[in-house]
C-alpha cells in the first residue's frame, strides 16, 4: 500500500503550521513542503515539482521591501534575489515609465521629458521647452530650414535705449578655457562674422559679410574694446574687395578701411541732390587746421571760399 501524505491546495496549506519533519503536498501545485513547526505553510522542499511558479515560493528571494515598478537583480553577497530600484543594464525597444538613477553610455532614440547634467541642474527642459545653460561643441550648429525663411527667431521685449534682444558673439586670443586679450592696433582682430553664402550650382560662394572687429588704429585696454564695423561685398570675379567701414572714432570710409574724417570716400561721388557746405564765420574759418582742396562758405563775407596754397581764397 503506497504511503500518502497530507494534501490539500495550496490556499489550504498556507492555513496551517505543520509540525516540524511533517510533509505536505499541494493537490494544485504539484508541489512537497517541510514543516518546522513555526512556519505557515511549511517551506518547498528543493527541486520538488520542477520548481517554484510564484515569486513568493522562492526560497531564496526577499520580496519584503518590493514596490512598484521595482525589478529583481541577484546580489551575490546576500544570494538573494532582491527587489533593486537602480539598474545597470542594455535595454532594447521602447522604455515607458519613470526611471531614477544615472543612465551612462548611448542613449538612441527618442527622450520625452527633460535632460539634467551630472549635478543635476536642467539641461534641457522638455516641459517649458528650453535649453538651459551653455552649449559647448567643436562642430558647426546648423539650422535647416526647408518649407520657410523663419530658420532662427529670437522672440523676446523690447527695451530702454534701443535695445532688444540680443546676439552676442564673444571673442578672445589665448584659448577658450583661459582666453588673452583681443589686439586692436594694426592687427583689428575680428569679433563677429555674418556672411551671406549662395549656391553657384556646386558649392555655397560667400556673397557679403558684415563683419565687427576690433579698431585697426586704437588699443584694447582693460575696460575698453575700440570697435569698428566692415561691410564687404564680393565684386563680379567672386573676390571681396569692396569694403564700407564704421570705426570708433565714428567715421565712415568708403572704399577704405582708415577713414579719417566723418565721411571719406576713396573714389569719385555722386550726389544727386544738393550738396551744402560748411556755413563758417571767418573766426570759425581762422580756427580750422586748413588744407589746400577745402571749400566753406562764409557767413561773415557771404562768399564761397577755397583753400589754395597755403590761404583762403574768394572762389567768385
Amino acid at each position: 500500500m503506497a504511503l500518502r501524505l497530507r494534501r490539500g491546495t495550496d490556499a489550504e496549506r498556507l492555513l496551517i503550521t505543520p509540525v516540524e519533519g511533517e510533509l505536505i503536498y499541494t493537490t494544485d501545485t504539484k508541489l512537497l513542503y517541510a514543516g518546522d513547526g513555526t512556519t505557515a505553510g511549511g517551506s518547498l522542499v528543493t527541486g520538488s515539482g520542477g520548481g517554484a511558479t510564484t515569486l513568493n515560493a522562492l526560497t531564496d528571494t526577499d520580496t519584503t521591501s518590493v514596490g512598484n515598478n521595482n525589478v529583481l537583480v541577484y546580489y551575490s553577497s546576500t544570494s538573494k534575489w532582491q527587489p533593486a530600484s537602480d539598474i545597470q543594464a542594455s535595454v532594447t525597444g521602447n522604455l515607458t515609465g519613470n526611471a531614477a538613477g544615472a543612465h551612462t553610455g548611448t542613449l538612441d532614440g527618442d527622450v520625452t521629458g527633460s535632460v539634467f547634467g551630472d549635478d543635476s541642474t536642467v539641461l534641457v527642459d522638455g516641459v517649458n521647452s528650453k535649453i538651459v545653460g551653455d552649449i559647448e561643441t567643436t562642430e558647426e550648429i546648423r539650422v535647416t530650414c526647408s518649407s520657410s525663411n523663419n530658420s532662427l527667431v529670437v522672440t523676446g521685449l523690447a527695451g530702454a535705449s534701443s535695445t532688444g534682444p540680443t546676439y552676442v558673439s564673444k571673442s578672445s586670443n589665448g584659448t577658450i578655457a583661459v582666453p588673452t586679450a583681443t589686439v586692436g592696433g594694426s592687427t583689428g582682430d575680428g569679433l563677429m562674422d555674418l556672411h551671406g553664402d549662395g549656391y553657384d550650382g556646386t558649392q555655397y560662394i560667400t556673397s557679403a559679410i558684415i563683419r565687427i572687429a576690433a579698431d585697426l588704429d586704437q588699443t584694447v585696454t582693460t575696460g575698453q574694446v575700440p570697435g569698428r564695423i566692415n561691410f564687404i561685398t564680393a565684386n563680379s570675379g567672386g573676390a571681396l574687395v569692396n569694403l564700407l567701414t564704421f570705426n570708433s572714432a565714428g567715421n565712415l570710409g568708403i572704399g577704405l578701411p582708415r577713414p579719417d574724417e566723418k565721411l571719406h570716400v576713396n573714389g569719385n561721388a555722386k550726389v544727386n541732390g544738393f550738396v551744402q557746405f560748411g556755413s563758417l564765420t571767418t573766426v570759425e574759418r581762422d580756427a580750422l587746421t586748413a588744407a589746400n582742396g577745402m571749400v566753406i562758405y562764409n557767413t561773415t563775407d557771404n562768399k564761397f571760399q577755397g583753400y589754395e596754397n597755403s590761404g583762403w581764397a574768394n572762389l567768385i
